[in-house]
């Protein structure tokens, strides 16, 4: 019995001196417990909230979250880290990542529910302000990305005038590595996307053979002090996005011939 009352009174310390909001409730939505975090984070205190509705926190169009939490737990489905919306006392919206546990009798039938809200608002901010300046620098990379890729059209036409074939060929490259960038550029804005696992691939059939060649090429004039080794690729057709394969074999090239010191070899094996 004391052992109970001991380990009762270190939960009961636990729930209290937590960071995060711990809120129990009954079958019908009625909150039953409300630590010192939930009133910190939402704003009302236990006495205002304990035998209220849950509900009252949860913004309109959010209502269905409810029944769908307590759904997923009575088929025995975890509720972890769920990121929502709530409201506070004030009527503002609060960013939250819920953890929600079943509360059993001791015949095992759930009886309640137990929430962990964390509030998350600094981290979704600090989110936004990043996805906003990667979209101003993005912004700011074109105007002088699309300048150097015209005077680059424009000494390309020079150099076919005057039969400059290797300059030819080096602008070329340079041409085309402006076209990669702009590409990156946009991946750039897209990145809120990527993060989500939300982001577009454009698939396309491509040989790798091709591919390789081409990355190596171009590997070859950015880095003159180097001996790229290729013992040659088979030609196999993909279905990817081409445009990110070669992305990841010139920082694979790139790597490699960054820290491999000036002469040395570096074989290329596919």
């Amino acid at each position: 019995m004391k052992q109970a009352e001991t380990n009762s009174a270190i939960l009961s310390a636990i729930i209290a001196s937590s960071d995060d909001a711990i809120i129990s409730k009954d079958l019908n939505s009625i909150i039953t417990s409300w630590n010192p975090s939930a009133e910190r984070i939402f704003g009302y205190s236990a006495a205002e909230m304990i035998g209220e509705s849950i509900l009252k926190l949860i913004p309109q169009d959010r209502k269905s979250e409810e029944s769908m939490i307590l759904s997923k737990l009575i088929t025995g489905e975890r509720v972890q880290n769920f990121e929502t919306k709530r409201l506070n006392k004030a009527g503002g919206l609060i960013d939250v990542s819920l953890t929600i546990s079943p509360i059993k009798n001791s015949q095992g039938q759930i009886t309640g529910l137990s929430k962990i809200a964390r509030d998350i608002t600094d981290k979704k901010l600090e989110e936004q302000r990043k996805h906003d300046f990667i979209g101003i620098v993005s912004h700011e990379l074109k105007t002088p990305l699309t300048s150097l890729k015209s005077y680059i059209q424009l000494a390309m036409v020079k150099a076919q005038g005057l039969e400059h074939q290797f300059i030819l060929n080096v602008l070329t490259r340079a041409e085309i590595q402006t076209v990669k960038m702009t590409t990156m550029i946009h991946d750039f804005l897209n990145i809120s996307r990527l993060e989500h696992g939300k982001m577009t691939l454009s698939l396309s059939q491509f040989s790798l053979k091709e591919l390789m060649e081409e990355t190596i090429s171009e590997a070859i004039i950015l880095a003159p002090n180097h001996l790229l080794e290729y013992s040659g690729c088979p030609d196999v057709e993909l279905c990817a996005d081409r445009n990110k394969i070669a992305q990841v074999l010139t920082n694979l090239l790139n790597n490699a011939v960054k820290y491999s010191g000036s002469g040395t070899t570096v074989k290329i094996i596919c």
